[in-house]
């Protein structure tokens, strides 16, 4: 297969936003605590949250002068020029991945149940 330096830019940077948009990951993250109560009314509460990162609308453009300099029409790419663009891809995958994950924030706040009891009442919040 023959391209012209254009072309092959165009190639290289849209099989490696094909790639890059299946990255998708979800964690979950997990607090118990132990809630002092009375009785039957000690134990652990937990809550949770499942934040998700994923990149299924990335552009083109993160890729944008990955491929090396020494690729191009009318010249004859040596390994160290097609390990530049691979390297360079890789690098700014790992940049749009890593930028794409932020930080997490949950409300975490549990009761026990004599918080429920006492609290949570028909007389209403105390």
């Amino acid at each position: 297969m023959s391209m012209t330096a254009s072309e092959l830019d165009t190639w290289l940077k849209d099989n490696a936003r094909d790639q890059l948009r299946t990255f998708n990951k979800t964690i979950t993250i997990t607090a118990t605590v132990w809630t002092q109560g009375t009785g039957a009314d000690s134990g652990t509460s937990t809550s949770a949250t499942s934040p998700n990162w994923n990149l299924a609308s990335a552009a083109s453009s993160v890729f944008t002068g990955d491929l090396d300099a020494g690729i191009g029409s009318q010249l004859i790419a040596d390994a160290d020029d097609v390990a530049a663009s691979i390297v360079n891809t890789v690098l700014s995958a790992v940049e749009a991945i890593e930028g794409s994950i932020g930080n997490v924030s949950w409300n975490a706040q549990v009761c026990h149940s004599s918080c429920h009891t006492n609290c949570h009442t028909s007389r209403g919040r105390r």
